[in-house]
């Protein structure tokens, strides 16, 4: 091929000039080009998987929390569905989770904390998998203990074989709670109940000695049956004292992204 089809022809000189050569490029800068574009691939494959891992739920999530009838913490009846969930929606304002309570009897809901892909709870689970965490949201000093007939005495205890003998009334989902298993090593006689309200009024006819509920539980109960506060005691003694959690199943990413927002500092 002719080489002046590559050059320029220069009217000023009457002939042809040479094209310019092709700028050098050293190999290390060249290498050093691949190298940039191959960092800004990955970078970019990186930021795209991570928002597409983060974008998996909708701006709106929905949780459901399982939970048994437990007034005036959780209760169907309730406006708010109870104090519990008021105090959970207020916590999560702005995050974009709604929180849907799911009410179920105790027996129930330990099955269907067994086979189900549950997102939070109220209520433990007895051997939990290790994808289910405590979490506690407020250092609330929520106390265990007995509801009995007022006495002229003091209602407490030193031992727990002092309730040897008593026919003691508790909701089933507590049935394996360890403070329930020592109630029984010490003689008590525990009668399980599917609904709190049913204990008291056990009470209230003399079916059993006492109930165990928690002291705000008690006497909201009582106030909803009409049942008259100064004719019943609360023990001076606690059977068990715990903090205000709630339980979520980090295997799903519903409990994901509760846990997020309940710990975002």
């Amino acid at each position: 091929m002719d080489q002046r089809s590559f050059a320029t022809y220069d009217n000023n000189k009457n002939k042809y000039r040479e094209p310019d050569a092709p700028a050098y490029i050293p190999r290390e800068h060249a290498m050093n080009r691949l190298l940039l574009m191959f960092v800004l691939f990955t970078a970019a494959a990186v930021t795209a998987t991570a928002f597409a891992q983060t974008s998996a739920l909708p701006a709106s999530t929905i949780v459901k929390v399982l939970t048994i009838e437990y007034p005036p913490f959780t209760s169907e009846a309730m406006p708010t569905q109870g104090t519990s969930f008021a105090m959970l929606r207020k916590r999560l304002e702005g995050s974009g989770i709604e929180i849907a309570p799911r009410f179920l009897p105790p027996a129930r809901l330990q099955q269907t904390m067994d086979n189900e892909a549950w997102h939070a709870s109220y209520v433990p689970q007895p051997n939990a998998a290790a994808s289910t965490v405590r979490l506690v949201l407020q250092d609330a000093n929520f106390i265990y203990g007995l509801f009995r007939v007022r006495e002229s005495s003091a209602f407490e205890w030193t031992d727990l074989s002092e309730l040897a003998g008593k026919q003691i009334a508790v909701t089933r989902s507590l049935k394996l709670e360890a403070y329930n298993a020592e109630l029984v090593s010490k003689g008590a006689h525990l009668v399980f109940i599917d609904d709190i309200s049913q204990g008291f009024r056990m009470l209230e006819h003399g079916r059993v000695d006492y109930v165990l509920a928690i002291q705000e539980t008690g006497w909201y109960v009582m106030d909803t049956l009409k049942m008259k506060r100064q004719n019943y005691q609360f023990s001076d003694s606690a059977i068990d004292r715990f903090p205000y959690a709630i339980y979520i199943n980090q295997s799903t990413l519903e409990g994901q992204a509760l846990f997020r927002a309940l710990t975002l500092k």
